[in-house]
């Protein structure tokens, strides 16, 4: 049998459609790897960059807290407190300052994947005009004294001051405080005022008035050290018995009587039977209108029960120069006043007219007695005066 021989130029071409053949193929055969796709970028809950920021602000102007989030598909809510602000859902909130609109803002942003609470903004609103914080304090001063008024007013631009007396500017008292000059008896009844003012707005104090007493050393404050006594009041007390002493309010935990300091005249005994004074001996005026004695009085009682009958007493006494009693104005006991078992001393103020008294010499005498060892109570003074009207 004899084979046809193939020529190399036909081997050759028909190798070639055969590679062509099979590179169809396999093209057409769908097992090829396409090149990967873009992944997308995730999307996460919102994530704040910039908190909103407190500010302090005058009343009147324009306030705009903002926040900065990045995230996808962002809402706003912004809310005060607990309260939810009604059309506040941008990445900014403007309001007019005003004194209710003071208070803390906060911003929640949310979006399909999560939620985020931004801290609070406070927005303090200052009024701009000045804020009178702490009002001037009637004094009581001594004859020959002078008296300090003060002030305390905030405001966020600056202040000028001007002091009034009666209604009347007092030239030179532009500070926020005034001393008066040495004080005279037709003094007392005087009244001082302030009035702040800055670029927006001005205001007055109240009124504070003036007395001045007749009466020495009447907030006992001023003492004989080493006697622990006050320098202007004759204290008669037994030997020994350390009664008509100055007590330390704060020291012995009590309760400060009104303004006037943190002594007062102590009389009282503590399980003995006692009787003590003090007095101070005055000359009230001739012409002294309507002279009154004032003062605050606290009194306690360490017994369980108040006796049937009183045990405690105390009075407020006039006697002339050389002691001799001239009138009992006041007169209290046992009966006159709470159980208190404690250290917590009830405190009273009285007054007594001196008017018959007018161009005399005279000793002012506070006298206390107890009559029952097991029954002990004190009878403490301060802020003691006599001023005229």
């Amino acid at each position: 049998m004899v084979r046809s021989a193939i020529q190399p130029w036909k081997a050759l071409a028909l190798g070639g459609f055969m590679a062509i053949g099979l590179a169809l193929t396999l093209n057409c055969s769908g097992k090829s790897n396409p090149a990967p796709a873009p992944t997308p970028a995730p999307v996460t809950a919102p994530v704040i960059t910039a908190q909103p920021l407190s500010n302090i602000v005058v009343q009147g102007a324009a306030v705009t807290l903002s926040v900065t989030a990045k995230g996808d598909g962002l809402a706003y809510q912004w809310s005060k407190g607990e309260f939810v602000l009604t059309g506040a859902n941008a990445t900014s909130y403007t309001f007019m300052a005003t004194p209710e609109s003071a208070g803390a803002y906060w911003v929640k942003i949310t979006n399909s994947h999560g939620q985020a609470r931004s801290e609070y903004a406070t927005i303090t609103v200052d009024l701009g005009y000045p804020v009178i914080s702490g009002q001037p304090l009637s004094k009581t001063v001594e004859v020959g004294e002078t008296a300090t008024f003060k002030v305390l007013a905030t405001a966020m631009s600056a202040m000028t001051y001007q002091w009034r007396k009666d209604d009347v500017d007092i030239p030179g008292a532009t500070a926020d405080t005034f001393v008066t000059g040495a004080t005279i008896l037709e003094d007392t009844g005087t009244t001082y005022s302030v009035k702040v003012v800055n670029a927006h707005g001005e205001a007055l104090s109240k009124h504070a008035t003036l007395s001045v007493s007749l009466l020495l050393n009447g907030t006992f404050e001023k003492t004989d050290v080493a006697k622990l006594l006050p320098t202007s009041w004759i204290c008669e007390f037994p030997a020994g018995e350390g009664n008509g002493m100055i007590l330390d309010y704060v020291a012995a935990k009590e309760v400060p009587p009104e303004a006037s300091g943190n002594f007062g005249l102590v009389n009282g005994w503590w399980s003995h039977v006692a009787t003590d004074a003090a007095y101070q001996t005055i000359t009230i005026p001739v012409d002294a209108p309507a002279p009154q004695l004032l003062w605050v009085m606290g009194i306690g009682n360490w017994f369980a029960s108040n006796p049937e009958a009183p045990v405690n007493f105390w009075w407020l006494k006039i006697r002339d120069e050389a002691g001799v009693e001239l009138a009992t104005l006041l007169a209290l006991n046992d009966t006159n006043y709470l159980l208190t078992q404690s250290k917590d001393l009830q405190y009273v103020n009285r007054s007594v007219d001196l008017s018959a008294y007018k161009g005399q010499t005279i000793r002012i005498c506070f006298e206390s007695s107890q009559t029952d060892a097991a029954k002990d109570s004190i009878f403490v003074l301060d802020n003691v005066r006599l001023v005229t009207k």
